[in-house]
C-alpha cells in the first residue's frame, strides 16, 4: 500500500510537498493500492474511528485477509498507516518498508553504500 500523495504515486512529483528530499524515479510499486496517509486522520490530526478507517481501506480490498505492506519514501508516513492498520483495525499481518521508493528507483533496483569494516578500515558496498 502506497501512502504517499497522489502526485508522488503517479510520478508527477518525486517528493513530499515542502520537503527537499526526493526519490530517484517517480511512480509506485506495480499493483500497490494508493491511500495517502492523511486519509487515516481527521482534520485536527487525531485518528479517524476504526469504522471509518476500515471502510476506507476495504473500498480498495485492504481488509486484513491478506498481508499488507505499507510504504512511502523513507518510512515516516507509512509508520502512521502501519499503526492504523495494526492497532486501530487489528490486522495481524502488517509490515512497513523503509526507503522502498529510493530502492526501487535506483538503477539495478538497489542502492549500494560503502560501510566501514572494523578497525582495519576498508569499504564494502
Amino acid at each position: 500500500m502506497d501512502v504517499r500523495s497522489p502526485q508522488e504515486f503517479t510520478g508527477g512529483n518525486s517528493g513530499a510537498a515542502g520537503l527537499p528530499e526526493t526519490c530517484q524515479r517517480g511512480g509506485h510499486v506495480p499493483g500497490a493500492p494508493q491511500h495517502p496517509v492523511g486519509e487515516g486522520a481527521n482534520d485536527d490530526g487525531t485518528f479517524k474511528s476504526a469504522t471509518n478507517c476500515g471502510q476506507l481501506y476495504a473500498s480498495e480490498g485492504v481488509d486484513g485477509s491478506k498481508p499488507v505492506i505499507a510504504y512511502c519514501r523513507i518510512g515516516e508516513r507509512s509508520s502512521h498507516t502501519w499503526f492504523v492498520l495494526k492497532y486501530l483495525l487489528g490486522f495481524r499481518d502488517v509490515k512497513k518498508l523503509r526507503r522502498i521508493v529510493d530502492r526501487v528507483g535506483q538503477p539495478g533496483g538497489r542502492r549500494r553504500r560503502a560501510r566501514s569494516r572494523g578497525q582495519g578500515g576498508g569499504a564494502r558496498g
